[in-house]
């Protein structure tokens, strides 16, 4: 992998970095790579082709050989670039490749404050926890930082309705914290999923998240993504606490926030938030611009805020769908992740300790029905390691 040509432009109220990148051992035409904010914030831009690579280090790892590091490397993200090669040609070992690195030049960069702080916004759960905690705990910011919430157009956010409903909702989360909106636009999504055989959530969208944090490395000191797993539940993925981290430079950190929570606790921790709820779309619909209240996420979310005794405060996000209809949708629970069994056994614990237990019952059925038998085990690790697209 190499670079082939690197632009700054503007086009229509928006700033961007192109970069076309070429492969040696990959039968694709050089693919042209573009990550751009809104015009105001054309400061924050690292005008070089660093976060570009960054994005498409996946497919490098799956086809090539060599990649030819066009910009200088600071000497933390070196490190971090080879850790995180390391890793992952571990986790899908005869998948994915160790290329070697050839870096142009290590940049001795100094230290420099920015006095910003930025988190990754889709509106769900998860990053709504990442925006609640940058905001009240004490060690992720200072007082007198700026901070902003970060939507990504190309990543979640594909079709125009469900931008302009996540962007409308991002404004209302900031204004309820004296924060302000910086959206993001990409097309790396689009390249992984068409050109590759890379699985997007398996494989790729961690590096992704990576090389957008690190095109705006100029204008903030760390930028958070929420966790989507809780330390000792989370599978091999993308995105991990472990590897995240591994993305910073001399004077700018991602930081992977919130592992130390399952769903459940995430919505007890944000309880007492009033602007969270009313702003949250976790909705897997991509025509829906509101909770549908019937695809598995939403369905995993109403079980948990009802768990909690937040049914009569959230009914209206996922209206016209009633939480009364929670006990037939038990069922809607099921999914492949491993992460569900032990919410459900959460979630049940909450309904015993309310004397519900017609939906306990329900529960533990599922949750017997969901756990593998060793021998269910066997054959999922056997195919695992024939197709070589899951860990050993």
């Amino acid at each position: 992998m190499n670079v082939e040509h690197v632009q700054q432009y503007e086009d229509d109220g928006w700033v961007g970095i192109e970069t076309t990148i070429g492969f040696s051992h990959w039968e694709v035409e050089p693919i042209r790579v573009r990550i751009e904010i809104p015009s105001r914030f054309r400061d924050f831009l690292a005008a070089d082709s660093l976060a570009c690579q960054v994005g498409a280090l996946m497919p490098a790892m799956r086809y090539e050989r060599e990649i030819e590091w066009d910009a200088p490397v600071p000497l933390p993200l070196v490190r971090g670039i080879r850790e995180f090669q390391a890793a992952f040609s571990c986790y899908f070992e005869g998948f994915l490749g160790r290329p070697e690195n050839l870096f142009a030049a290590v940049a001795d960069d100094q230290a420099r404050r920015k006095g910003r702080r930025g988190v990754f916004f889709s509106s769900g759960l998860d990053s709504m926890l990442a925006t609640y905690a940058i905001a009240s705990y004490p060690g992720y910011r200072r007082d007198e930082d700026a901070c902003y919430l970060i939507p990504i157009i190309g990543m979640d956010l594909e079709s125009p309705e469900i931008v302009k409903s996540v962007l409308a909702r991002a404004e209302a989360v900031a204004s309820d914290l004296g924060w302000d909106v910086m959206p993001m636009r990409t097309n790396l999504k689009s390249i992984v999923q068409k050109s590759t055989d890379l699985d997007w959530v398996l494989h790729s969208h961690g590096t992704v998240l990576a090389a957008c944090a690190l095109a705006v490395r100029a204008g903030f000191d760390s930028i958070a993504l929420g966790s989507s797993g809780r330390y000792g539940q989370i599978s091999t993925e993308g995105s991990m606490p472990r590897t995240d981290e591994l993305w910073m430079t001399q004077d700018f950190q991602l930081l992977h926030v919130g592992a130390q929570f399952s769903r459940l606790d995430k919505i007890r921790e944000m309880k007492d938030w009033g602007a969270w709820l009313p702003n949250m779309r976790v909705c897997f619909s991509e025509k829906s611009e509101v909770n549908c209240g019937k695809c598995g996420k939403c369905v995993r979310t109403m079980f948990c805020l009802d768990a909690l005794g937040m049914a009569d405060v959230a009914a209206a996000s996922f209206a016209p769908v009633t939480f009364t209809e929670l006990p037939s949708k038990v069922g809607h629970l099921w999914t492949n992740c491993s992460a569900i069994i032990p919410l459900i056994a959460e979630i049940a614990r909450e309904y015993e300790r309310q004397g519900r237990l017609e939906l306990v019952r329900e529960l533990d059925r599922l949750h017997r029905h969901l756990t593998p038998s060793p021998f269910r085990q066997v054959l999922r690790n056997l195919y695992a390691r024939i197709t070589r697209r899951e860990p050993w």
